[in-house]
């Protein structure tokens, strides 16, 4: 009775921390962004070296003769496990308040994430300024390792054909932005500034529901996006 019972729990615990260990290498990436779980990658590797080691520590205190050594290793872990749990709740309230605040300054009821500000249209005032607005999703907000971005490089293009400084193109465009929040930035932040010409480059992230995975988000997908409210 007394092997069922040890064999039970050794069996069990494997089956357990085999579950967690395979998940350490399927991360989420609606939790984090790609680039975070790249830049963090030791988060998830530390558990996968971790994981094993702790099961085959608690097979030696299992199947150890030495009940004094099985008894020391026991408390080892149980007080180390007490200190994570301890250690891992202050880090977590602390984050979470850090992250609700940050969420709640940077989130748009409608867009998500907020439109880029408009201040820079201040040098393109003259009266013979030509001002492009580029707008789009992470295809055109990114830059390349130049720091360089193709509204950038239109820009530099059109002055250069035309001889002229007084061609200015605006990079618009938000990551995870959609057409619809592209539309609705426009109406209700660019429109006024009356730009020349609008080049609109979108269509991949249409394919999602918001703009970045929010969890804020509430009840069935809606096309106007108001479920964000």
């Amino acid at each position: 009775m007394k092997k069922t019972i040890t064999w039970t729990f050794v069996v069990l615990t494997g089956i357990i921390l085999l579950y967690l260990w395979v998940g350490f290498f399927l991360p989420n990436p609606a939790m984090e962004s790609w680039d975070t779980w790249y830049k963090y990658r030791i988060v998830l590797w530390l558990p996968r070296i971790i994981i094993p080691l702790l099961y085959c520590i608690i097979l030696l205190m299992v199947f150890t003769k030495d009940r004094k050594l099985s008894q020391n290793i026991a408390t080892l872990l149980g007080t180390f496990l007490i200190l994570f749990l301890v250690a891992a709740s202050l880090i977590y309230v602390n984050k979470s308040k850090t992250r609700s605040g940050y969420i709640k300054d940077q989130y748009h009821p409608y867009l998500q994430i907020l439109p880029p500000t408009t201040a820079d249209l201040n040098k393109a005032s003259g009266k013979k300024a030509i001002r492009i607005f580029c707008l789009g999703g992470s295809t055109t907000a990114w830059k390349n390792s130049k720091n360089v971005g193709w509204p950038e490089s239109l820009e530099k293009e059109l002055r250069q054909f035309y001889h002229s400084d007084s061609i200015f193109v605006f990079n618009f465009g938000i990551p995870w932005y959609t057409t619809l929040h592209t539309l609705i930035n426009f109406e209700t932040n660019l429109r006024q500034h009356k730009p020349d010409v609008i080049i609109v480059m979108h269509n991949i992230n249409d394919f999602l529901q918001n703009a970045d995975f929010s969890y804020l988000s509430n009840g069935s997908f809606r096309q106007d996006y108001g479920h964000f409210l």
